[in-house]
């Protein structure tokens, strides 16, 4: 696989801006990204998100790529209020957030959290239905690249109204990798949502054990 790290880093900025747009007194920098929502590019309704996400794009980016950054900051721009105000936080939410954000780039790519991972743990811990989840995961992974930008905002969407967590760094460098190593990306997504559906599962068990012999 090719070196990740020049797109890492540039995927850490986007998420970075995107996030900053949150808590902008002047709204038209979300307002911008969110009429971007499921569209691609060289819609018209996007031409003022160009000044949010132009400047953190890989020059010379291929489609995925690109679509992979717009999508990623319409996405971080159109969450619900509450998930909007746990992105952002108290001031020292934000630092820490800051500091998360720059480690991003010494993190490998997978290393963090996949959405298929996302959704496996919160199966896993009965935060969301099982049979639901596990539809939609199939429906993303059999997606093209016009398909997976027109049913994922819904999906994270449901994630963030749960407040539940989403890695946006690893999301963006999983979309931009869409067109060429779509089946490499689906396959560790499925494999990380049945891998953490397992374990969650089980710690659950063993955790109601545990207390069920300490009631005794």
């Amino acid at each position: 696989m090719a070196d990740d790290t020049p797109l890492q880093r540039q995927a850490t900025k986007l998420v970075d801006e995107a996030i900053k747009t949150l808590s902008y007194p002047d709204k038209r920098r979300r307002v911008a990204l969110r009429r971007a929502l499921g569209k691609s590019p060289e819609d018209p309704a996007v031409r003022a998100a160009h000044m949010v996400v132009a400047p953190v794009l890989p020059t010379g980016c291929d489609q995925a790529t690109e679509r992979a950054f717009y999508a990623v900051a319409s996405m971080i721009a159109a969450q619900p209020r509450d998930a909007r105000d746990n992105t952002t936080g108290s001031d020292e939410d934000e630092a820490e957030e800051s500091e998360q954000d720059q480690a991003d780039d010494a993190v490998p790519v997978d290393q963090m959290e996949s959405l298929g991972a996302t959704l496996g743990r919160a199966v896993g811990a009965d935060e969301l239905r099982e049979k639901t989840m596990e539809a939609r995961l199939h429906l993303m992974c059999r997606q093209d690249l016009d398909g997976i930008h027109r049913h994922l905002p819904r999906l994270i969407a449901t994630l963030r109204a749960e407040l539940l967590p989403v890695s946006w760094t690893r999301l963006t460098i999983d979309l931009a990798r869409w067109g060429r190593q779509r089946d490499l990306v689906t396959k560790r997504w499925l494999q990380d949502y049945y891998r953490k559906v397992h374990d969650e599962k089980t710690k659950r068990v063993k955790n109601k054990q545990k207390s069920e012999g300490e009631d005794q």
